[in-house]
């Protein structure tokens, strides 16, 4: 091994320590993403089982083992460290959806590298939501930097009666196009997943929607995010126009 790999490997085992001694209060711990693995585990993971890992790893065997065997264990090493996520976010963050995640991978001499991009959106349930993406070596890191740039991309939508939009209202992003129309209290979502969940987190309970064309996930968004946007409130245009709003029923 060259000192640099020594290195590494020293120094991941150290992290791996002060990482189980921090959890050495608790019995369990909950939900943990491994900083080098491709899925989350959901279940509890025990920390003793974490901890019996961690001392069974013998570098000096590491030292003797071949290249490939070397890359495994040093691998297995950095694994048990677990991702911890961003504290910034507070108690009463603005709930969130996960739209979609794409996963790509750059073949190199010695292996795939993975990257990941997430796309989600976040609201109030009161009329404002926003949308946002974000790239990184794993699914929650995508997610936290789509987060923090959704938060920052908020939009207030004018609603009617709180539970639905005042008109029609068409919107195009490349070749995706989006229709949304206001429905009668109790009607609820008909529309697909995607235009469900903007829905939900804009505070919008009854809405007929539909999508032509392409369903691409980020054109979906943007589209109905522009549909949205449209859509003014009556006492706002007829004060633009010199004139006077009426309520009509028509639905």
């Amino acid at each position: 091994w060259s000192h640099t790999t020594m290195a590494m490997a020293l120094a991941a085992k150290r992290a791996i320590s002060t990482a189980m001694a921090m959890r050495k209060g608790s019995e369990t711990c909950g939900t943990v993403t491994w900083v080098r693995g491709f899925a989350a585990e959901t279940g509890p993971v025990q920390t003793e089982d974490a901890r019996v890992r961690m001392q069974n790893v013998d570098v000096e065997r590491m030292f003797a083992s071949g290249k490939k065997a070397q890359k495994t264990f040093l691998d297995n090493l950095l694994k048990v460290e677990p991702y911890a996520p961003s504290q910034e976010r507070k108690e009463n963050a603005l709930p969130m959806r996960v739209i979609h995640v794409n996963r790509t991978c750059k073949v190199t001499k010695g292996g795939g590298n993975f990257r990941f991009a997430a796309l989600v959106v976040v609201g109030n349930k009161k009329g404002g939501a926003g949308f946002g993406s974000g790239k990184g070596n794993e699914v929650p890191i995508a997610i936290e930097k789509a987060y923090a740039k959704a938060a920052k991309n908020l939009y207030q939508f004018d609603l009617y009666r709180a539970h639905t939009i005042f008109r029609r209202s068409d919107a195009s992003y490349c070749k995706t196009k989006a229709v949304l129309m206001p429905a009668p209290l109790g009607t609820g979502i008909v529309a697909n997943e995607t235009i469900a969940c903007i829905c939900e987190l804009a505070g919008i309970k009854d809405l007929r929607a539909k999508i032509v064309g392409s369903h691409h996930p980020h054109n979906t968004v943007k589209a109905v995010f522009k549909a949205l946007e449209n859509i003014e409130h009556p006492e706002i245009v007829a004060r633009r126009r010199g004139l006077v709003a009426i309520e009509q029923m028509d639905f």
